[in-house]
Protein backbone atom coordinates (compact mmCIF):
# COMPACT_ATOMS: atom_id res chain seq x y z
CA UNK A 1 0.00 0.00 0.00
CA UNK A 2 1.70 3.16 -1.21
CA UNK A 3 1.19 6.52 0.46
CA UNK A 4 -0.77 8.75 -1.85
CA UNK A 5 -1.37 11.64 0.46
CA UNK A 6 -1.14 15.30 -0.39
CA UNK A 7 2.42 16.49 -0.82
CA UNK A 8 3.35 19.09 1.72
CA UNK A 9 5.67 21.96 0.84
CA UNK A 10 5.74 25.67 0.20
CA UNK A 11 2.93 27.06 -1.84
CA UNK A 12 3.65 28.94 -5.03
CA UNK A 13 2.72 32.17 -3.29
CA UNK A 14 5.25 31.50 -0.48
CA UNK A 15 7.97 30.62 -3.00
CA UNK A 16 7.38 33.84 -4.93
CA UNK A 17 7.41 35.91 -1.74
CA UNK A 18 10.66 34.27 -0.58
CA UNK A 19 12.27 34.80 -4.04
CA UNK A 20 11.18 38.45 -4.04
CA UNK A 21 12.65 38.94 -0.58
CA UNK A 22 15.97 37.39 -1.68
CA UNK A 23 16.04 39.61 -4.76
CA UNK A 24 15.38 42.71 -2.62
CA UNK A 25 18.19 41.78 -0.21
CA UNK A 26 20.54 41.20 -3.15
CA UNK A 27 19.71 44.59 -4.68
CA UNK A 28 20.20 46.33 -1.33
CA UNK A 29 23.58 44.65 -0.85
CA UNK A 30 24.74 45.70 -4.31
CA UNK A 31 23.65 49.31 -3.95
CA UNK A 32 24.30 50.06 -0.28
CA UNK A 33 27.41 48.08 0.69
CA UNK A 34 30.87 49.50 0.10
CA UNK A 35 33.19 47.47 -2.11
CA UNK A 36 36.16 45.72 -0.54
CA UNK A 37 38.68 47.60 -2.67
CA UNK A 38 39.72 51.05 -1.40
CA UNK A 39 38.36 54.09 -3.20
CA UNK A 40 41.52 56.12 -2.56
CA UNK A 41 45.24 55.30 -2.34
CA UNK A 42 48.48 57.10 -1.62
CA UNK A 43 51.37 56.19 -3.92
CA UNK A 44 54.93 56.74 -2.64
CA UNK A 45 57.28 57.34 -5.55
CA UNK A 46 60.65 59.11 -5.38
CA UNK A 47 62.10 62.49 -6.35
CA UNK A 48 60.07 64.48 -8.90
CA UNK A 49 62.57 63.76 -11.69
CA UNK A 50 62.70 60.00 -11.00
CA UNK A 51 61.39 57.07 -13.00
CA UNK A 52 59.36 55.96 -9.95
CA UNK A 53 57.58 59.33 -9.91
CA UNK A 54 56.70 58.96 -13.60
CA UNK A 55 55.39 55.43 -12.95
CA UNK A 56 53.39 56.60 -9.93
CA UNK A 57 51.79 59.38 -11.96
CA UNK A 58 50.84 56.93 -14.69
CA UNK A 59 49.41 54.48 -12.13
CA UNK A 60 47.32 57.28 -10.60
CA UNK A 61 45.88 58.08 -14.04
CA UNK A 62 44.94 54.44 -14.63
CA UNK A 63 43.35 54.11 -11.19
CA UNK A 64 41.31 57.29 -11.81
CA UNK A 65 39.75 55.60 -14.86
CA UNK A 66 38.28 53.05 -12.41
CA UNK A 67 37.03 55.57 -9.88
CA UNK A 68 39.96 55.33 -7.46
CA UNK A 69 41.45 58.59 -6.22
CA UNK A 70 45.24 58.33 -6.11
CA UNK A 71 47.58 60.84 -4.51
CA UNK A 72 51.16 60.69 -5.80
CA UNK A 73 53.68 61.52 -3.06
CA UNK A 74 57.22 62.71 -3.82
CA UNK A 75 59.75 61.01 -1.52
CA UNK A 76 63.51 60.60 -1.19
CA UNK A 77 63.38 57.17 -2.82
CA UNK A 78 62.98 53.45 -2.18
CA UNK A 79 64.26 53.29 1.41
CA UNK A 80 62.16 56.30 2.39
CA UNK A 81 59.17 54.65 0.70
CA UNK A 82 59.59 51.42 2.66
CA UNK A 83 59.99 53.28 5.96
CA UNK A 84 56.83 55.30 5.31
CA UNK A 85 54.90 52.23 4.18
CA UNK A 86 55.80 50.45 7.44
CA UNK A 87 55.15 53.49 9.59
CA UNK A 88 51.99 55.30 10.47
CA UNK A 89 51.69 56.87 7.04
CA UNK A 90 48.47 56.60 5.07
CA UNK A 91 50.51 55.13 2.22
CA UNK A 92 48.97 52.22 0.39
CA UNK A 93 51.49 51.55 -2.39
CA UNK A 94 55.20 52.28 -2.71
CA UNK A 95 57.82 51.77 -5.38
CA UNK A 96 61.02 50.12 -4.14
CA UNK A 97 63.93 48.09 -5.43
CA UNK A 98 63.34 44.33 -5.19
CA UNK A 99 64.57 42.64 -2.04
CA UNK A 100 65.82 45.95 -0.59
CA UNK A 101 63.58 45.59 2.47
CA UNK A 102 65.11 42.19 3.28
CA UNK A 103 68.67 43.44 2.89
CA UNK A 104 68.09 46.43 5.15
CA UNK A 105 66.28 44.43 7.84
CA UNK A 106 68.05 41.12 7.53
CA UNK A 107 64.63 39.45 7.75
CA UNK A 108 62.80 37.01 5.52
CA UNK A 109 59.37 38.48 6.36
CA UNK A 110 59.75 42.26 6.68
CA UNK A 111 56.86 43.54 8.79
CA UNK A 112 53.95 42.45 6.64
CA UNK A 113 55.06 44.07 3.38
CA UNK A 114 53.91 42.29 0.25
CA UNK A 115 55.39 42.71 -3.22
CA UNK A 116 52.67 43.29 -5.80
CA UNK A 117 54.94 42.60 -8.73
CA UNK A 118 58.18 43.30 -10.48
CA UNK A 119 58.29 46.12 -13.00
CA UNK A 120 61.79 45.95 -14.45
CA UNK A 121 65.40 45.06 -13.78
CA UNK A 122 67.28 47.91 -12.17
CA UNK A 123 71.00 47.69 -12.85
CA UNK A 124 73.45 49.53 -10.63
CA UNK A 125 75.85 51.48 -12.83
CA UNK A 126 79.35 52.39 -11.73
CA UNK A 127 81.02 55.17 -13.69
CA UNK A 128 84.63 56.27 -13.25
CA UNK A 129 86.85 58.88 -14.86
CA UNK A 130 89.17 57.54 -17.55
CA UNK A 131 92.25 58.40 -15.53
CA UNK A 132 91.10 56.24 -12.57
CA UNK A 133 91.58 52.50 -12.96
CA UNK A 134 88.59 50.72 -11.43
CA UNK A 135 88.19 47.09 -12.45
CA UNK A 136 86.28 45.80 -9.42
CA UNK A 137 84.60 47.16 -6.31
CA UNK A 138 87.72 46.69 -4.14
CA UNK A 139 89.51 49.24 -6.38
CA UNK A 140 87.26 51.97 -4.94
CA UNK A 141 89.40 52.05 -1.76
CA UNK A 142 90.80 55.54 -1.21
CA UNK A 143 88.39 57.15 -3.71
CA UNK A 144 85.27 59.28 -3.39
CA UNK A 145 81.99 57.78 -4.56
CA UNK A 146 78.89 59.85 -5.42
CA UNK A 147 75.55 58.17 -4.74
CA UNK A 148 71.90 59.16 -4.57
CA UNK A 149 70.45 60.93 -1.51
CA UNK A 150 69.87 59.21 1.81
CA UNK A 151 66.59 57.35 1.56
CA UNK A 152 67.23 56.27 -2.03
CA UNK A 153 67.94 52.73 -3.21
CA UNK A 154 71.27 53.70 -4.77
CA UNK A 155 72.51 55.11 -1.46
CA UNK A 156 71.43 52.00 0.46
CA UNK A 157 72.80 49.55 -2.09
CA UNK A 158 76.13 51.41 -2.31
CA UNK A 159 76.42 51.14 1.48
CA UNK A 160 75.62 47.42 1.39
CA UNK A 161 78.18 46.80 -1.39
CA UNK A 162 80.91 48.75 0.39
CA UNK A 163 80.19 46.92 3.66
CA UNK A 164 80.20 43.50 1.96
CA UNK A 165 83.60 44.31 0.44
CA UNK A 166 85.12 45.70 3.65
CA UNK A 167 85.33 49.23 2.24
CA UNK A 168 83.03 51.13 4.60
CA UNK A 169 85.90 53.08 6.21
CA UNK A 170 88.05 53.21 3.09
CA UNK A 171 85.69 55.04 0.69
CA UNK A 172 84.35 58.56 1.06
CA UNK A 173 80.67 58.81 0.10
CA UNK A 174 79.11 62.00 -1.24
CA UNK A 175 75.44 62.34 -2.03
CA UNK A 176 74.38 63.93 -5.28
CA UNK A 177 73.45 67.45 -4.19
CA UNK A 178 71.01 68.05 -7.05
CA UNK A 179 68.83 65.18 -5.81
CA UNK A 180 69.33 66.01 -2.12
CA UNK A 181 67.88 69.49 -2.63
CA UNK A 182 64.54 68.23 -4.02
CA UNK A 183 61.60 69.07 -1.77
CA UNK A 184 60.40 65.74 -0.32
Amino acid sequence: MAYEGKRRGLSLRAKLAFGGLLFLVFVLLLTRCRPLAPRSVEILTGPAASHYYALGTRLAQELAKHGVKARVVITKGAVDNLERLRGSSDATVAFATSELERELDGEDDPEGLVALGSLAYEPLWLFARRDVEIARIADLAGHTVAVGPKGSASHAIAGLLLEANGLTDRVEIHTLAALEDDET
